[in-house]
């Protein structure tokens, strides 16, 4: 049905009015649609740049996260690298220590060894001086005995009248042998004394030197053991900083870039 836009001032129906309405309408829809469509593409352009500023947002708190986590990678690195330094100087120290308890263990057990040599020597001389005493004394308890033979033989051979003279002036030898051999005992009894007066310190130091050696065996196995467990950790804290320094390396080639 024709609306009133259609009618002439009469009332009656006309075709011009209406296509007039018509084209009114038509370019007021035109109109609207123009500036629903500047209003669409304005809050397109809004959106994309709201979209644009959330992205460089975005990438900058990213850049931020990255560096700092590059930062707290040196900062751990680091506190890595001196913790493994601090281990090491730690064994390092311990080794040091075991090392010079053993040398000075070493020292003690020379110096003993050095003592037991002086009194074993000091023994077998004392020994082989006995030895000789007693060979001399030997020696002159069968001189004495010949002496004996040959004196009496003497006195046999002698004229019955010259025996009484001359045994008092012959008897004196064998009392002076007598004497030399008295005085050859004890020089040798004086060094059997001293030999066994010396025999339990040289044992005492025997045994002080055995405990010695015991302990220098045992510090050295300790020694090897912890020389062995220096050596695998040294491997390790190697590889531990040559990490660190590989993390070091790349964070800070991250931070320049």
């Amino acid at each position: 049905m024709p609306t009133n836009g259609c009618r002439n001032i009469k009332g009656f129906f006309s075709p011009g009015n209406c296509r007039s309405e018509v084209k009114h309408l038509k370019e007021s829809r035109e109109a609207e649609n123009r500036k629903n469509l500047a209003h669409s593409q304005t809050q397109q352009q809004r959106e994309a740049v709201t979209a644009a500023w959330v992205v460089d947002n975005v990438r900058r708190l990213q850049d931020a996260v990255v560096d700092l986590q590059q930062a707290f990678n040196v900062t751990t690195a680091m506190h890595d690298k001196q913790e493994v330094e601090s281990r090491l100087l730690v064994v390092s120290r311990d080794l040091g220590a075991l090392r010079g308890s053993l040398a000075a263990v070493t020292s003690k057990a020379e110096a003993a060894a050095a003592t037991v040599t002086a009194l074993q020597e000091e023994l077998t001389s004392l020994t082989q001086d006995s030895h000789r005493s007693a060979g001399k004394v030997a020696t002159l308890e069968m001189k004495v005995s010949s002496i004996h033979e040959d004196f009496n033989d003497l006195l046999v051979s002698l004229p019955e009248g010259l025996v009484s003279g001359g045994h008092t002036q012959h008897s004196a030898k064998p009392t002076q042998v007598q004497s030399s051999k008295a005085a050859t005992v004890t020089t040798a009894t004086e060094k059997q004394v001293r030999g066994r007066r010396l025999e339990p310190r040289v044992e005492a130091v025997e045994t002080d030197l055995g405990k010695v050696q015991a302990s220098s065996m045992q510090l050295m196995s300790m020694l090897e053991a912890l020389e062995a467990r220096v050596e695998r950790d040294v491997g390790e804290v190697r590889q531990e900083v040559a990490k660190l320094e590989y993390k070091m390396t790349a964070a800070q080639d991250d931070s320049k870039t």
